[in-house]
């Protein structure tokens, strides 16, 4: 059954192209003092305890995370990447 709706959804031709999409777009709000790199931080609980003493580890296997944005407010997008097993990194685009 998957292999025939397969080969029905692949085997359509297109005769008319798709319209395009309209797409906002909208300039981020900077406020006028400069981003300097200094961040708070913030201590968090990392395991949960279960009964019978045994700790249940939530972010063993989580991954980091990466932000794009103009931080400095210079015009070129800056990358700031958050890693689990080390500190994280602000990559500044002079």
């Amino acid at each position: 059954m998957a292999a025939l709706l397969l080969l029905v959804a692949c085997g359509a031709s297109v005769d008319e192209a798709m319209a395009p999409v309209a797409a906002e777009v909208a300039p981020v709000a900077l406020t006028a003092e400069r981003c300097n790199g200094n961040f708070i931080a913030h201590t968090l609980a990392h395991t949960t305890d279960v009964p019978g003493g045994n700790d249940v580890r939530m972010f063993e296997a989580n991954g980091g995370g990466v932000a794009i944005n103009d931080l400095d407010g210079d015009g070129d997008m800056d990358i700031v990447l958050a890693n689990h097993a080390g500190p994280n990194s602000i990559l500044w685009n002079d």
